[in-house]
């Protein structure tokens, strides 16, 4: 009796101890029977997996480049004498700046071309209207206008005028002109007036 209650616990552990469990393949294995899968579907004739499209890279954009870094506005000389008519008023050149940009109290501007400032101060000894909405700049045959974007972002929209007698004020004018008319023969021409060399 004794030695079978023995055997009993003896099959028992053989039974619990003695069948080892199923291990699951390493990870190596797998990955072998994966890549063996794959060369046996493409030796029957399997398509072949597409390959991953190239990432595209966006062309620099010159214009986004400027108005990130807007540049310093570049000062010129007045070649000629900065006395001008406009009717009958006596005008004076006081600065041309160039510059790609041009900033307002919150947003900015920003051109492939270049944008010319030119501050002024105009007089009417007897008084009365003065408009400069018609200014211009003359590169040749070229004409280039007042650039109304900038001048209204500048806060310099006010062209047209009513001055007192004698009083003197200084006006700000922008224009949008491509860099090969900013060169020697560039003008600028107002209503009623002779016109100023600026290079």
């Amino acid at each position: 009796m004794r030695f079978g209650a023995l055997g009993i616990t003896a099959a028992l552990g053989v039974v619990l101890l003695g069948c080892p469990k199923e291990e699951s393949p390493p990870a190596d294995d797998r990955l072998l029977q994966k890549l063996q899968a794959e060369k046996d579907r493409l030796d029957q004739g399997g398509a072949a997996p597409r390959p991953i499209a190239a990432a595209v890279i966006a062309e620099p954009n010159p214009l986004a480049a400027r108005a990130a870094m807007p540049d310093a506005p570049k000062t010129l000389p007045v070649v000629g004498a900065p006395d001008f008519s406009c009717g009958a008023g006596a005008c004076r050149i006081s600065s041309v700046e160039t510059s790609h940009s041009v900033a307002g109290a919150k947003l900015s501007l920003t051109s492939d071309d270049y944008f010319v400032k030119v501050v002024l101060w105009a007089q009417l000894p007897k008084g009365g209207p003065l408009d400069f909405g018609g200014a211009k700049l003359v590169a040749g045959a070229n004409e280039y206008p007042i650039a109304r974007d900038a001048q209204t972002l500048s806060g310099s929209r006010e062209l047209a005028r009513t001055l007192k007698p004698g009083e003197k004020v200084e006006l700000v004018l922008f224009f949008e002109a491509p860099k090969a008319a900013i060169a020697p023969g560039l003008k600028l021409i107002v209503v009623g007036g002779d016109g100023v060399s600026l290079q």
